[in-house]
C-alpha cells in the first residue's frame, strides 16, 4: 500500500511542477491540466485545482478544463 500511495504523491508532484512549466501559455496549460486531473484520482484532483487557485491567486482557474 506504500508504494502506492508514494506513486499517486509523486505523480502529483509531477503535475504540479508540469503546470508550473507551462503555466506561461494558457494553451498549454489547459493541456497539462485536463491531463493531471484524468491521471489523478478525485481527490488529488480537487487537491490539484486548490493549489493552482493558491499557487497562482486565481479566483476562477484561466482555461477551461475536460476531465
Amino acid at each position: 500500500m506504500t508504494n502506492l500511495k508514494d506513486s499517486q504523491e509523486q505523480m502529483f508532484i509531477y503535475h504540479q511542477t508540469i503546470l508550473e512549466k507551462v503555466s506561461f501559455s494558457p494553451e498549454l496549460f489547459s493541456h497539462e491540466l485536463t491531463k493531471a486531473l484524468q491521471d489523478l484520482s478525485a481527490e488529488q484532483g480537487e487537491e490539484l485545482l486548490l493549489w493552482i487557485k493558491m499557487r497562482f491567486g486565481y479566483q476562477s482557474l484561466p482555461c477551461r478544463v475536460s476531465y
